[in-house]
């Protein structure tokens, strides 16, 4: 039995390559997802600008989360009307 370090910290199974790719993989996409989200915001031209603030902190803020993505995805259900 061999011990890599990883498995007392619940993170055995990204001790491989494969599984840190992936992880940078779905940061990548988080990433993606909450620049679109700003970049949508700031372009639409019926937005005020206290709700255009207001949807920039809540996909900002939400990429600070632990669930990286949820503001934009918050923004791409509710906030594009």
């Amino acid at each position: 039995m061999t011990f890599d370090g990883c498995g007392m910290m619940g993170f055995g199974m990204m001790s491989g390559t494969m599984g840190w790719m992936g992880f940078g993989l779905l940061s990548l996409l988080a990433l993606f997802l909450v620049f679109w989200a700003a970049v949508d915001i700031l372009k639409r031209p019926k937005m005020d600008v206290g709700a255009r603030i207001g949807w920039l902190l809540v996909a900002l803020v939400g990429y600070f989360l632990p669930f990286s993505v949820l503001g934009a995805i918050v923004y791409a259900v509710w906030g594009r009307k």
